[in-house]
C-alpha cells in the first residue's frame, strides 16, 4: 500500500471533517454541510452524522472525526492599555 501524503498549514479556527465511505454513501455533500453548520460541538456533530447515516440504512461501517484548530487565547485577546 502506498499512502497519499500532503502537507497542510493549519490556521486558528480551521475545521476538518474526516470520514469513511460509510458516511458519504448515505449522505450527500449538501446533507453533510448542512449538518456541520447546525452543531457547534464536535462530539455531538459526529454522533448526529452517524445517526443520520444509520437512519438512512447504514449499510457500511461509519466513521466520523471532527478536528477543530483552536483560536488561542493569546491571539484572541487585545492588548491591555498601559
Amino acid at each position: 500500500v502506498s499512502p497519499d501524503l500532503q502537507e497542510l498549514t493549519f490556521q486558528p479556527g480551521d475545521e476538518f471533517l474526516f470520514c469513511s465511505d460509510g458516511l458519504t454513501t448515505m449522505l450527500s455533500d449538501e446533507d453533510i454541510h448542512s449538518t456541520v453548520d447546525g452543531d457547534p460541538e464536535p462530539q455531538g456533530l459526529c454522533r448526529k452524522l452517524v445517526d443520520v447515516a444509520n437512519e438512512r440504512g447504514g449499510v457500511d461501517n461509519i466513521t466520523v472525526v471532527v478536528v477543530r484548530v483552536p483560536v488561542t487565547a493569546s491571539k484572541a485577546r487585545t492588548p491591555a492599555a498601559k
